[in-house]
């Protein structure tokens, strides 16, 4: 049995077994009653896991507002949660109280209190930390009221405290909701499983690498009083981390035989990896934070820290935070904190692409969430036109905004302005179409395969499947459309932004085409509505053959044999017609950001000029309308969603 299969044997039964714990006990119920404090000296990935919490919990920025305002640094509730007293820093007490409340379940602060009064209450002379595991809660009769605490300092020894000298922290106990419950109770094992397979390999190394030599007994059959020996002999020679690798000496008829541990049990990298994922499941600390970075990559660690701080720590600080103001602040006051959240930078640099794009945001807004100062400048706070860069709102700015287009759609020769030219594009743009179309159809038709399949896995597993309502079991239309959403959108994407780059060439820009907030948010929406529509039609035909199904009392095969038709019926045809619709309403959508990232006033609506054609959308051939209107037809571009099934399903016409 290889090491691992041993640790899981362990974990299964008990603490005893391949390992032998000295730190807790465990009751028939599997509940550790042992001491938690301990385990924090002796297991290397939880040491440095607790002590990774309070160390970003120590970092606490308190922030004491009255109203409105802020309050001083000076006041005295702020100085003493900054220096709690003459022993501790700050960060020294917020760290060592996180510790007491993450091993313990509960953190005890004695508060001494001066006789001077400030505002409603007394001075806050200094606070003072109780080890957890020395203080008992003494609780009335009911067991609904803390009516005081015992400090057991040493033997005999006992201060008592009233309910208001200490401020009790605690994470309530299901079982017993006034006490604490540590946070290290769940992982016991895996706990056990780090310390005892240091121990365990440790010794296995000293002692050689191997276990030199065991007796096989010829003895046919035991007696239990032999077996009882055996099994005490065993326990005082072998069992325990500390005797791994020595022989066993046993008495009576046996024979002697030598064996060794395969170089798979000598090498524990992999048990401790199993032991350093559950302590980091159990805390809540990353592997990058503890400085494991085995297979992780910079960007996930990163990620992982910032994840950290603020789905644990932030937690921990709201916690901490709004239990001191509710037991020890006055109430004319409020304390908060500082987040410790890092900023989301795509989120923001997002914002200001969106703000840019559709000149949302004056100047000194953007160089605000750049971090940059203002300009002193008034026209830096007023939005901004385009062409004329004048401020919205300025006399002048209206006049020369028109100015500006008529110069530049003067100045502007649009390649496509040359019927030849024109004819050559639309026939190149049409076979760009239908390789892309090619593409997406496959990736379409393969998800309507998979999603057949978990249809008719569901019906094949379920004992009872005639029944009404299983269709919403065997077809999740939340998960389908999630499914569907991500499929489509990252083929879009691609397609959007090779179109805008052949766009700003084909007009001789030389800047990179840039995927704005804006355009992401209309692929965004644009995949939701497909993965949206494809579904509800599906639902539809399957809720037909499903009600069918069992109003004619069909069998499972024959409820089977209808699905699989209905798929087969309209897979095909559906993933070219959605392909080739959502193919060309991406390309043109890129097609028209590019002109406009690459600066060109106009556009011209190109047919391919087959009898396929829509007469209104060969009528607009050669049309030249300024970038910002709508050709004659009524659309910004071809395959424009606004203009219905009508004027997209299958259009190839292009800008």
């Amino acid at each position: 049995m290889s090491i691992i299969s041993k640790i899981k044997e362990f974990r299964r039964k008990s603490v005893y077994g391949l390992f032998k714990s000295s730190l807790v006990d465990v009751d028939a119920s599997g509940k550790g009653t042992g001491d938690y404090l301990s385990y924090n000296d002796l297991s290397l990935y939880l040491n440095r896991a607790i002590d990774k919490r309070a160390e970003k919990v120590s970092e606490v920025e308190f922030v004491l507002k009255k109203g409105d305002k802020i309050v001083d640094q000076n006041n005295p509730l702020v100085k003493v949660l900054n220096r709690p007293n003459q022993f501790h820093s700050g960060a020294q007490f917020w760290k060592l109280f996180q510790k007491y409340y993450d091993l313990a379940g509960a953190a005890f602060i004695f508060v001494e209190r001066g006789t001077e009064l400030f505002e409603k209450g007394n001075v806050i002379k200094s606070m003072h930390l109780l080890r957890p595991d020395l203080v008992k809660v003494n609780i009335n009769a009911d067991g609904t009221e803390i009516v005081g605490y015992e400090y057991n300092k040493s033997a005999g020894n006992v201060i008592k405290y009233t309910p208001q000298e200490v401020l009790y922290f605690f994470n309530p106990d299901p079982k017993s909701p006034l006490h604490g419950a540590s946070l290290i109770r769940a992982g016991v094992y895996a706990i056990e499983s780090d310390i005892q397979l240091s121990r365990y390999h440790a010794n296995v190394l000293k002692n050689g690498g191997k276990v030199d030599s065991v007796f096989k007994f010829k003895s046919p059959q035991l007696t239990n009083d032999q077996l009882k020996t055996l099994k005490a002999q065993f326990n005082e020679q072998i069992a325990g981390a500390e005797k791994s690798g020595t022989p066993l000496f046993l008495g009576g008829d046996a024979d002697y035989q030598r064996i060794s541990l395969s170089p798979e049990e000598l090498s524990y990298l992999q048990s401790k990896s199993v032991t350093l994922d559950d302590i980091c499941i159990l805390t809540g600390v990353p592997r990058a934070i503890l400085s494991n970075v085995s297979d992780v990559k910079f960007a996930n660690a990163d990620a992982s820290v910032a994840v950290f701080l603020r789905e644990t720590i932030k937690p921990l600080l709201k916690n901490l935070v709004t239990q001191l103001d509710w037991k020890l602040i006055p109430a004319e006051y409020d304390l908060d904190f500082v987040d410790p959240t890092p900023e989301d930078v795509d989120r923001k640099i997002k914002i200001l692409e969106a703000g840019n794009t559709v000149n949302a945001m004056t100047t000194n807004e953007k160089r605000l969430m750049l971090g940059l100062e203002p300009y002193k400048n008034p026209e830096a706070d007023q939005i901004m036109l385009p062409f004329s860069l004048m401020p919205m709102g300025s006399e002048r700015s209206s006049s020369l905004m028109q100015e500006g287009m008529r110069k530049a759609i003067k100045d502007f020769k649009h390649p496509n302005a040359d019927p030849a030219i024109r004819k050559q594009y639309g026939e190149i743009m049409d076979k760009r179409l239908t390789s892309r179309g090619k593409k997406v159809s496959t990736e379409i038709e393969k998800y309507f395969v998979a999603q057949k399949e978990r249809v008719l896995s569901h019906i094949g597993g379920t004992k009872v499947f005639r029944k009404k309502g299983i269709i919403d079991d065997a077809f999740n239309r939340t998960l389908e459309i999630k499914i569907a959403k991500n499929t489509l959108l990252p083929l879009l994407q691609e397609i959007l932004k090779e179109a805008g780059k052949d766009a700003m060439s084909y007009v001789g820009s030389e800047f990179d085409f840039t995927l704005s907030g804006e355009i992401g948010g209309w692929l965004d929406k644009r995949a939701s509505l497909f993965a949206e529509e494809i579904n509800e039609t599906t639902y539809g035909k399957l809720v037909t053959q499903f009600e069918d199904s069992l109003a004619e009392g069909e069998s499972r095969e024959e409820l089977i044999g209808r699905i699989e038709s209905t798929y087969e019926g309209f897979t095909e045809g559906r993933s070219r017609v959605i392909a080739s619709t959502e193919t060309h309403g991406a390309t043109q959508k890129g097609t028209i950001e590019g002109y406009k990232q690459g600066g060109a006033p106009i556009k011209i609506w190109v047919s391919v000029g087959d009898n396929s054609v829509r007469d209104s959308h060969a009528a607009a051939d050669g049309e030249e309308v300024p970038i910002g209107h709508a050709f004659s037809n009524g659309l910004m571009y071809p395959g424009d969603a606004r203009g219905g099934a009508d004027e997209v399903v299958n259009c190839r016409c292009t800008i």
